[in-house]
Order: C-alpha cells, then sequence, then structure tokens
C-alpha cells in the first residue's frame, strides 16, 4: 500500500497546488479589475472636478453677464427719460412756435393797416 498512498498523495497535492494556483489567479484578477475600477474611479473624480471648475467660470460670466445686462438697463432707461423730456421740451417750443407765428401775423397785418392810407388821410390841398 505503500504506492498507492504516495499516489493519493501526489493526487492530493496537485489538487492542492491546482486550487492554490486557481486561488492566486483569482486574487490576481480580482486585483486587476479593482485597480481598473480604482481608476475609473480616479478618472471620474478628475472629469467633475474639471466639470465644476467649467461651471464656477460659466457661473462667473453669467454674474458678469447680469451686472453689464442691469448696467445696460439703467444706461437705457435714462437714455428713455431723456428722451421724453427731450420730446416734451420740443412739444412746448412747437406750442411756443405756433403762438408767436400767430402773434407776428397779427402785428404784420397791423402793421400793413396802419401804412395803408385810408381815403380820407390822402394829403390835403389847401
Amino acid at each position: 500500500m505503500g504506492w498507492v498512498d504516495t499516489i493519493v498523495n501526489i493526487k492530493i497535492f496537485v489538487i492542492t497546488v491546482l486550487i492554490v494556483l486557481g486561488y492566486v489567479a483569482l486574487v490576481i484578477i480580482s486585483g486587476q479589475k479593482v485597480s481598473a475600477l480604482n481608476d475609473e474611479l480616479i478618472a471620474e473624480r478628475y472629469n467633475r472636478l474639471v466639470a465644476e471648475e467649467k461651471l464656477e467660470g460659466v457661473l462667473s460670466k453669467l454674474r458678469s453677464f447680469e451686472v453689464s445686462l442691469s448696467e445696460a438697463h439703467n444706461q437705457l432707461e435714462t437714455i428713455q427719460a431723456n428722451l421724453q423730456e427731450k420730446e416734451r421740451t420740443t412739444a412746448y417750443l412747437q406750442t411756443e412756435v405756433e403762438k408767436v407765428t400767430k402773434v407776428k401775423e397779427i402785428l404784420e397785418q397791423q402793421l400793413k393797416n396802419a401804412l395803408v392810407p385810408t381815403p380820407g388821410d390822402g394829403p390835403h390841398n389847401e
């Protein structure tokens, strides 16, 4: 029975070695997968950080545009107020020009009437 025990021991040894090699291969493959997942996690974190920085830049530009828009809106309101004041002034001046024109016409008519001799105003022969 010596050689049968040796064969059984060799079989047990070979099976044990195969099992150990299987576990070693499983550990190596699992380590590689964990390493790949870790690399993906690092890349995802980096991408998220870059995206957050870009978002901050866009938000900063947006705030700047909002300030510029507000300033432009204020300038537009000032321009509109000035335009309305100009229109009121123009309307007032137009009314005054019309009044002056009527007074001028009346004065011209009165001057014309004053210069035209009436039939009894001619030179008298004495």
